[in-house]
């Protein structure tokens, strides 16, 4: 019910979250999301030449410097620390999350709440971004096997709205811009609204200073580069 409420009912669904905090289903859904990803797109794709793309993008790395990376690479290798990195990380960025919500909350006037309450709505709030890996996922099984896995983020800056080669500056920035995360904002904002009793204004900036601050600097160094 809450899955379907975070779409339909947000308001009605951080409510209910401020009592009854619940961090283990989405958690566990982000991995498991992930981890499928993953797992199927290397099942798919054509591992030698994922390699040669991935080692050929590092402009610094000679021909002869090249193959001797290949040696040491596989696609079990680069999986296995996809997995890891997925199961592992991701709870990282959203503890990470919940400390800045709780900061955050405590300026705007509510200091009552848990830090288990705040993950829960780090979570939550971030909800949509997890439509990006259920669509990726269905990409996989259509894919060729030379594709990369950024091309498959189609709700991504790019290639949703830039078509951009992967040797542009811009690629690695464009890439990682999920356009879904403007909608988590939006449910960020009606969450803070609804726990602090903030104006929507301070909710709004409360909620997208994260990710204009990130962006903004990485768009400042790629531009200056």
């Amino acid at each position: 019910m809450q899955l379907i409420n975070v779409f339909t009912e947000p308001g009605k669904l951080f409510e209910r979250l401020k009592e009854k905090p619940d961090v283990l289903f989405p958690m566990g859904l982000f991995i498991l999301v992930s981890c499928l990803v993953i797992f199927f797109y290397f099942s798919r794709v054509d591992v030698d030449w994922m390699i040669m793309q991935t080692l050929s993008a590092n402009e610094d790395m000679k021909p002869a410097e090249i193959e001797a990376a290949k040696e040491h690479m596989s696609g079990n290798i680069m999986m296995f620390s996809g997995l890891i990195g997925a199961a592992l990380g991701i709870p990282v960025v959203y503890l990470i999350m919940a400390v800045y919500y709780m900061l955050a909350g405590k300026v705007l006037g509510c200091k009552d709440e848990r830090f288990l309450a705040w993950l829960s709505f780090s979570l939550w709030s971030s909800m949509p971004q997890l439509l990006s890996g259920l669509v990726a996922l269905v990409g996989i099984f259509g894919m060729s096997p030379e594709t990369t896995l950024q091309s498959l983020n189609l709700t991504h800056l790019s290639p949703l709205l830039l078509d951009l080669p992967s040797d542009s500056r811009w690629y690695s920035l464009a890439t990682s811009v999920d356009l879904l995360s403007i909608w988590s904002m939006g449910l960020a904002a009606i969450g803070l609204r609804s726990w602090t009793g903030s104006s929507w204004t301070s909710a709004i900036i409360v909620a997208a200073l994260p990710s204009v601050v990130i962006y903004g600097i990485w768009a400042v160094v790629v531009a200056v580069m």
